[in-house]
C-alpha cells in the first residue's frame, strides 16, 4: 500500500486539528472554575519541586488572612498565578511560608 502525497497531507492536516482540540480541551480543565488546583509540578526541576515542598506550599491557606492573592510574591494569572519565589502554577487561595503581606 502506497501513500499519495495528498494523502499524506490529508493526514498531516487532520493530526493538526486534533492536536489543536486536544490544547483546547486541557486548556478548558485547566481553567476549570470549579474545584481548580494548581499544585501540578509537571516539568519543573526536582530542585524547584523540592523548593515548592520546603516552603509548604499549599492551595488552600492553612490561614485565611494569608492568601497567595493578598502577597507581594504573587502575580495573578487567568486562573492560577505564578509566584516570583516559587516556580510553576500557584493558586490565588494558596499559600507558602515566604507569604509577605501586600504594602498598602
Amino acid at each position: 500500500m502506497s501513500i499519495t502525497r495528498r494523502d499524506l497531507i490529508r493526514h498531516t492536516l487532520h493530526l493538526t486539528v486534533l492536536g489543536a482540540g486536544a490544547t483546547a480541551l486541557a486548556a478548558c480543565k485547566k481553567d476549570a472554575p470549579a474545584g481548580f488546583k494548581c499544585d501540578d509540578t509537571q516539568g519543573l526541576a526536582p530542585a524547584e519541586v523540592e523548593a515548592r515542598k520546603a516552603l509548604g506550599y499549599v492551595d488552600t491557606s492553612p490561614e485565611p488572612a494569608k492568601l497567595c492573592t493578598n502577597c507581594q510574591q504573587y502575580v495573578p494569572g487567568s486562573t492560577c498565578g505564578t509566584c516570583k519565589v516559587l516556580k510553576g502554577a500557584v493558586h490565588p487561595n494558596g499559600y507558602c511560608k515566604s507569604w509577605l503581606a501586600k504594602s498598602a
